[in-house]
């Protein structure tokens, strides 16, 4: 697991383009929602901008992931001449149509699966059976802390766990959404050991990153560079998540 850790790495710096379409895209993205909030005044609007947003998300998505699964077939592979890795890449780019139409319902699936869990989640979290081991926590509590947030993250956590080869699973063997996910969560059995270490190496790494992009905001030019490399940090986890598939499951 180490190895393939520490091997990834440069994978994911040789492929660092990856990371352009999805900075692009998630600019996008958020000016559209930017946009939408300021119009949604009424329950159609508002169910328009999510469907809205669960196509966009679907579409890119399945694009993206479909490019990566092809480039790190590519990885290591010799090449004689420098033409013979362009024609390579013309060949992935020509191919992303039949990517797209193969994988965009299972991703409209997914997105609007993963998100119907976060709200389940959230509002069971926020409004049922946990407020009063909430309300118990901050009684003894001296400082005040967000026991309710706090619950609602290590619930979403669990969750992204057992979802941890969803995707995978989807690009590299089963295009009906649900059959994968339950799939994906058998393969999390076999190798539990692997895959807990797996899921707290990824956590680990999201949480440094997010609280560098927190702590230097106030600092345009830092905060540029942390931003980025948490561009990187998105294409290694991917990578990362693809070839461990693929050494555990496929080979």
């Amino acid at each position: 697991m180490l190895k393939l850790f520490w091997k990834n790495f440069k994978i994911a710096f040789d492929n660092i383009i990856l990371s352009a379409p999805l900075i692009i895209f998630v600019s996008i993205i958020s000016c559209y929602l930017n946009f939408a909030k300021d119009f949604e005044n009424t329950v159609v609007k508002a169910v328009f901008t999510i469907i809205t947003t669960v196509i966009l998300i679907s579409a890119f998505f399945c694009v993206w992931f479909y490019i990566v699964k092809k480039i790190i077939k590519l990885t290591g592979k010799e090449f004689v001449y420098n033409n013979d890795r362009t024609n390579a890449l013309k060949e992935i780019l020509k191919s992303i149509p039949k990517g797209f139409s193969k994988y965009f319902l299972p991703f409209i699936g997914i997105t609007s699966t993963a998100m119907l869990f976060f709200l389940i989640c959230y509002n069971f979290v926020d409004y049922n059976l946990p407020t009063k081991i909430v309300d118990l926590f901050e009684h003894f509590s001296k400082e005040h802390i967000d026991f309710k947030s706090i619950i609602i993250f290590i619930s979403i956590s669990f969750l992204s766990f057992w979802g941890l080869l969803w995707i995978p699973e989807v690009i590299y063997g089963e295009l009906n959404p649900f059959k994968a996910l339950v799939y994906s969560i058998k393969k999390i059995f076999i190798t539990l050991p692997q895959s807990i270490l797996l899921y707290l190496y990824i956590y680990i790494l999201f949480t440094i990153m997010h609280y560098a992009v927190v702590l230097l905001m106030s600092n345009p030019f830092l905060y540029f560079i942390v931003l980025l490399l948490y561009y990187y940090f998105t294409v290694y986890v991917t990578t990362l998540l693809f070839r461990y598939y693929e050494e555990k499951f496929l080979k």
